[in-house]
């Protein structure tokens, strides 16, 4: 599971620095997505392939489901930690997610999420604004 957040820059490379408690769940290797709200997810393999798993059947497609898996393949990546425990983003995921220099990731359960920092400040900003009554543990 994913959990706290963790602020970084990109640098000019679009290369970011992938904290050690999310590296440990993600392995050498996982996929990075374009997502809602103008942000980005990342998924272990085995993540994605549990969210992709009902985009596939064993028989004949629809013109729909073809769609739907387009969307999805065509707006994912597979990224490689370097030895600086770095990925490099593509830039069109960058600017999907309208990254600058700083960027916020956030642990999500089953996935990170990736924001402009400046955009999560404001996302977050609404989502305390949805209900006072904060979490009982």
């Amino acid at each position: 599971m994913f959990m706290g957040s963790f602020e970084h820059s990109l640098d000019p490379k679009n290369r970011l620095f992938i904290p050690a408690a999310f590296r440990e769940k993600l392995g050498d290797s996982f996929v990075i997505c374009r997502a809602p709200e103008n942000c980005l997810f990342i998924y272990s393999n085995e993540g994605w392939e549990k969210v992709v798993a009902p985009l596939h059947t064993d028989g004949p497609t629809t013109l729909e489901d073809r769609k739907r898996q387009r969307r999805a393949y065509a707006n994912a990546a597979i990224v490689t930690i370097d030895g600086k425990g770095r990925i490099t983003v593509p830039q069109k995921f960058c600017d999907h997610a309208q990254f600058d220099k700083n960027v916020v990731l956030i642990g999500q359960g089953n996935r990170i999420e990736v924001w402009n920092a400046d955009k999560w400040n404001e996302e977050l900003e609404s989502c305390d604004e949805m209900d006072e009554t904060p979490l009982s543990y």
